[in-house]
């Protein structure tokens, strides 16, 4: 039979124990201290001092500033940016005209080009930009959107929507998956983008019945354009004797 004797820990033994737990501690703190700092806590996190904080619980200091001279492709642009910025904060971003800009303090989202962009900047971009070219850039708290010929306002300001926004593709406004998420408070980080097409291309041209179809009544009979409630008059289009 083996005798196990057992006898309590001697003063030497009890020392060496408690010096394993103290290196055992210096080496586990660095450890804590330094995943902290790698992932802080969500609660505490802050806008850094460069990010873009364009809406705070559904309030804004920002104000949209439009072109001097706009054309219709700059206010369809103007309503497709104020309805973007709608969707996705919940917030009505105030329009104000270039000339009212000296008595305005707000932090300010340009749509084209005017006077106080060119001031801003230190020149004219479109000089050095290709027609249909595009810049979307964020210089400390203000944010211009651009671009250069016919069109080139309105690219910008889909970029916008795309890239700063997250404006969502494939989705179904009818069963609750909106283009964007709402978010009440939007803080972006700087940004500075420019984009021009990677060819020229030609748009065939129809007359204004044409800009009623869409392609969407393809292969409809007039009995349903009817109950679509299309604008009187709209064919289906192997039926419209304008350009077939």
């Amino acid at each position: 039979m083996v005798t196990v004797s057992l006898r309590p820990a001697g003063k030497k033994t009890l020392r060496m124990n408690e010096m394993n737990s103290l290196l055992r501690g210096l080496v586990v703190v660095p450890w804590i201290a330094m995943i902290l700092l790698v992932f802080p806590s969500a609660v505490h996190a802050q806008p850094g001092r460069a990010d873009i904080v364009l809406t705070v619980q559904g309030a804004t200091e920002y104000v949209i500033v439009p072109p001097e001279f706009a054309s219709i492709v700059d206010e369809y642009s103007l309503t497709l940016l104020s309805a973007g910025l709608k969707a996705k904060t919940g917030v009505d971003f105030p329009v104000i005209s270039p000339g009212d800009l000296t008595n305005q303090k707000r932090k300010r989202i340009y749509l084209g080009i005017n006077r106080a962009v060119i001031a801003d900047l230190g020149r004219d971009p479109r000089g050095e930009m290709e027609d249909q070219e595009i810049a979307v850039q964020s210089v400390e708290e203000n944010v211009y959107i651009y671009g250069k010929g016919l069109h080139g306002n309105l690219y910008a300001v889909v970029d916008f929507l795309d890239h700063t926004l997250d404006r969502r593709w494939c989705v179904d406004e009818y069963y609750e998956k909106p283009s964007y998420e709402r978010v009440e408070t939007l803080v972006v980080k700087p940004f500075a983008r420019n984009r021009k097409p990677s060819f020229a291309y030609r748009m065939l041209g129809f007359p204004s019945e044409f800009a009623y179809q869409y392609g969407y009544n393809l292969c409809l009979t007039q009995e349903v354009c009817r109950g679509w409630g299309l604008p009187r008059g709209t064919l289906p289009v192997f039926e419209n004797p304008h350009w077939v």
